[in-house]
């Protein structure tokens, strides 16, 4: 954790992969970073998209 952590402050570009749970919460905690550029790579046409419905995946969208 340490050494991803250091990774992560050198880092101008993080990129996530997965956009469940997990991914989604990491993304949201790196976005505070000021100078940090964060991006999710999901393979579902949404973010969260088997635990919610679109219309909340759509809500997640426009505050990413």
């Amino acid at each position: 954790m340490t050494a991803l952590r250091e990774e992560v402050e050198k880092a101008k570009k993080v990129f996530i992969i997965g956009g469940g749970f997990i991914g989604a919460e990491f993304a949201d905690e790196l976005s505070r970073i000021p100078g940090k550029e964060i991006h999710v790579i999901e393979i579902m046409p949404k973010l969260l998209y088997t635990a919610f419905d679109d219309e909340f995946c759509d809500e997640v969208f426009l505050f990413s």
